[in-house]
């Protein structure tokens, strides 16, 4: 699935879902398989890594879970 949305779009950057490790227990968290918990990544200026809430209408525009977010 990764390959297929490069094929459809060279210039797009994908990810699968990340995993987060807790920073001071190492605990592993699995992905949440819900609508209402995508995140997406960023970075800011200073090139720290941060998380966002994917907006509304970005959310309207997919037809389902299979479908990239931007």
């Amino acid at each position: 699935p990764l390959l297929a949305r490069i094929v459809e779009e060279p210039t797009a950057v994908v990810s699968p879902e990340i995993t987060t490790i807790d920073l001071n227990t190492f605990q592993f968290h699995k992905p949440v398989a819900s609508a209402r918990a995508h995140n997406r990544g960023n970075f800011d200026w200073s090139l720290t890594f941060g998380w966002e809430a994917i907006p509304d209408y970005e959310n309207a525009k997919r037809k389902d879970e299979t479908y990239p977010v931007k």
